[in-house]
Order: structure tokens, then C-alpha cells, then sequence
């Protein structure tokens, strides 16, 4: 009987909980007898799946693979999930390894596997020679989870999401429950103004300080809209004053916008950051509307239109953490508490843009092992090692820094976008 083993990552980083390799557990259950195991078990397995849902975990799943000499394993090792983007650090700890969405093949992956081969189209084997894209598939309707859509048609150039994932169902409109309920929503920001209720919290995206960064990298919301945006909402707010008190006291509720930000674009200056500030402080809500950023440092996804792109570990925006810019009786505009520092912003584009005789170098940043201080003296500490490939912009004509993945759309568009997208920024500095 064969045996398939899955495994859960719960290590010192704590990451855990995975729905999409739950999902593919739960299908490959039909037909395998399968049980979840830890990384020391995986030899009592015929086969073993190892889902990343993020490309931390890769990191997360290297360091346990070479403690536990998963170089000698005995089992087959399927390794995908969206985080399974560069997977050049881990190559001697899998098999095959599966780009896109496999819950409708998992089983015919499986079966190949056992014979010795893998469905080539998408997945590679351990040498990773070749080129596979990442595959699509139908929406997911089963007895446990129905998928309205998935993708994103918007094409932002920095996304991995949108260029993994073919826009498939669905309307207009990108409002997400699923996942956050009815009492956070998630939504576009041009969608805003479609609301026609009080929001106690929602949850959008501006990705960029300015409108010139903003509409560069493929996120066309201008500075009236934001405005517009947080101004709409004000007004929400006024027409549902709830009664507070036994006196009959009337105070109208806050809604709290938790606005997610990408920083550090290539061409980004301060004044792109003070756009922003003067920007929000034209707004005029009729009630107290709470703005809060959540600023990330952009880093380039493999398979995107900035996959060649240069990365700035600096500014550091942890330094900013809970600064408040504008504070007036009917708004607040403060950044984040859980701002990233550059130290966490080196450890993901080294895992992203991983190259397998690097290992060392990447080890050290994943275990800290030597590095002092904080994370921007540990900053400063790896950047003694030759960075060059991993912060560096690449030529566009030479293959990406992950050359062995492709996105749905082509590698000749991919670089048809991202050549328009680096004259644009060459002007900036000219």
C-alpha cells in the first residue's frame, strides 16, 4: 500500500496553517492513505507533499531539511504551493516540484512521480533544467470550500498573485470576504466609493506614496481618488450615528481603513512619501476616519514584469513605526506598528532570488548565526558578502534571476512590459 505523508511546518518561525495543501491533503485522501508526519518521519513515507504558502517557508523548510540529511531520504518529495517560486536553495531536498495550481493533478503527479517522472509542462525535478510555467486551473467547488475567482485582472507590475494566477470568475468587483469576514473587508480602493453602508474596518491598497510610482508600476489610483476615498467614508459614517448612552448621547463611529503600501520602488524619493502626506491631509471627512499604513519594501517577485528589477533596502520603514502624520478632530493618518526592517527585507529577497552556491551566505542570514546588533547593523553586516545578484537590477534581455519559471503570459511580453516600465524609470533619473 502506498503510503503519502504531509507536512505541516510549526518550527521556531512560526509559520503554520496552510489552506491550499490542506485542500490537495484532502483530495489525495480519496485515493492514498495520507497522514500528517513531522520532518524526522518523512522516511516512513512513500511519498511526502511539502506546501509552501508563502516563500518564507522555503527558507523555514531548508534549514530543517539539512539538519535532518533530507539529502539521503528514502521517500519522493513533491515540493509546491505559492511560496514555491525559487526553489534553487532546497533543490537537493526534493524530487519534483509543481508551479501553479495542482488540486484537479495531483494525483496523476503523484502516480509519475512513483514511476519515475513528472508532468513536465509545470513542474521540474530537482536539477531544474528546462522552463515550466505556472498552471492554471478551474475554480475550486468542492463540499468544503467554493471559489468564486481567482487572479487579479488589475496587472500590477510588482505581483506575483496577478501573473501567477489568470483572472477567472467573478465580476467587476474584488471585494474578499472569505477570508477576513464581513466585519474587516477587503477591497479595492476604486471601490470604495461604491459603498453605500457604514465600515467599522476594511481592509484596500494604494501600493506607491505617489501617483507617478503609483501608476508606473501598474496601480492607477490618483491622489483625487484617495481623497474621494477616505471623504466617502466620512460621509458613511455621518449617516449612521448610533445612540451611545443612556441620556441619548449620539457620537458617531470611526471606520479604521488598514491601507496596505509597497515602498522602496525603484525611482522612489522623499518627496514621493510627502505627496502622500499632503495628499490625505486634503481630505475633509464629515466624520473622524482612522487611515493607517502598511507600508512593505518592494521586493522582485519572480515570473512579474519586475522580476529584473534593483531593491532598496533603505529607507528603513520599521524606523517609522506608528509615526503619526496627520492628526486633526475628523482624521488619523499614522504608519503601521508591524512596519518590516531591512534585515527581514534582505532574508526574503535572498530566498527570492536564491542561487543554489549561495547557500552559506543565505544560511547565515536565515539563522543569524554571527550577526549582532539590529536588524539594520545585521543589514550592514551582510552586505560585506558580494550582494550584487540579489540587489542589483538585471539586464532584460538575459534570463530573469529565477530563469527556470514563466508566467502564463510569456516571457516575450513579460519583457515587452518590463522594457516600457524601465525607460520610463531611466527618465526619472535622467
Amino acid at each position: 500500500m502506498i503510503r503519502i505523508g504531509y507536512l505541516i511546518f510549526n518550527y521556531a518561525s512560526g509559520r503554520y496553517g496552510n489552506f491550499g495543501g490542506e485542500l490537495i491533503r484532502d483530495i489525495v485522501a480519496k485515493t492514498y492513505a495520507v497522514e500528517n508526519c513531522t520532518i524526522d518521519q518523512i522516511n516512513n513515507y512513500d511519498v511526502v507533499l511539502v506546501s509552501f504558502p508563502s516563500t518564507q517557508q522555503v527558507g523555514d523548510y531548508y534549514i530543517e531539511a539539512k539538519k535532518h540529511g533530507l539529502h539521503r531520504r528514502k521517500c519522493k518529495i513533491i515540493i509546491g504551493g505559492f511560496g514555491a517560486q525559487n526553489v534553487s536553495l532546497i533543490r537537493d531536498y526534493f524530487d519534483c516540484v509543481f508551479f501553479g495550481r495542482a488540486h484537479d493533478v495531483i494525483i496523476e503527479l503523484i502516480d509519475k512521480l512513483l514511476d519515475g517522472d513528472y508532468i513536465s509542462e509545470y513542474s521540474l525535478c530537482s536539477d531544474l533544467s528546462g522552463v515550466a510555467k505556472i498552471r492554471q486551473a478551474q475554480l475550486i467547488n468542492n463540499n468544503n470550500f467554493i471559489e468564486e475567482f481567482t487572479g487579479c485582472n488589475l496587472k500590477c507590475k510588482f505581483c506575483h498573485y496577478t501573473y501567477a494566477r489568470k483572472y477567472t470568475g467573478g465580476s467587476s468587483s474584488y471585494a474578499q470576504t472569505m477570508l477576513v469576514g464581513e466585519s474587516s473587508k477587503e477591497i479595492l480602493y476604486r471601490d470604495i466609493l461604491a459603498l453605500y453602508k457604514k465600515q467599522g474596518r476594511l481592509r484596500t491598497a494604494i501600493d506607491g506614496f505617489s501617483e507617478r510610482i503609483r501608476y508606473a508600476y501598474g496601480k492607477r489610483i490618483s491622489n483625487k481618488m484617495i481623497i474621494e476615498g477616505i471623504n466617502h467614508l466620512g460621509d458613511l459614517c455621518e449617516n449612521n450615528i448610533v445612540i451611545q448612552d443612556m441620556f441619548g448621547g449620539r457620537k458617531p463611529e470611526t471606520t479604521v481603513m488598514t491601507v496596505y503600501n509597497i515602498c522602496n520602488f525603484p525611482g522612489e524619493t522623499e518627496q514621493d512619501e510627502q505627496e502622500l502626506i499632503d495628499t490625505i491631509n486634503c481630505a475633509e471627512p464629515k466624520q473622524r476616519i482612522i487611515f493607517i499604513l502598511q507600508s512593505t519594501p518592494f521586493r522582485p517577485s519572480a515570473a512579474t514584469p519586475m522580476a529584473w528589477e534593483r531593491v532598496n533596502l533603505f529607507p528603513q520603514w520599521s524606523d517609522k513605526r506608528e509615526n503619526t502624520l496627520v492628526d486633526r478632530h475628523n482624521l488619523l493618518f499614522k504608519y503601521s506598528y508591524t512596519l518590516e526592517g531591512s534585515f527581514s527585507h534582505l532574508l526574503s529577497v535572498l530566498i527570492e532570488r536564491a542561487r543554489y552556491d549561495d547557500a552559506n551566505i543565505i544560511e547565515k542570514s536565515i539563522t543569524g548565526r554571527g550577526l549582532k546588533g539590529d536588524a539594520k547593523n545585521k543589514t550592514k553586516q551582510m552586505l560585506e558578502f558580494d550582494l550584487n545578484h540579489y540587489l542589483s537590477e538585471h539586464d532584460i534581455d538575459a534570463p530573469p534571476p529565477v530563469p527556470y519559471l514563466e508566467s502564463y503570459i510569456g516571457m516575450d511580453k513579460m519583457r515587452k512590459i518590463a522594457k516600457k516600465m524601465r525607460h520610463q524609470a531611466q527618465q526619472w533619473d535622467a
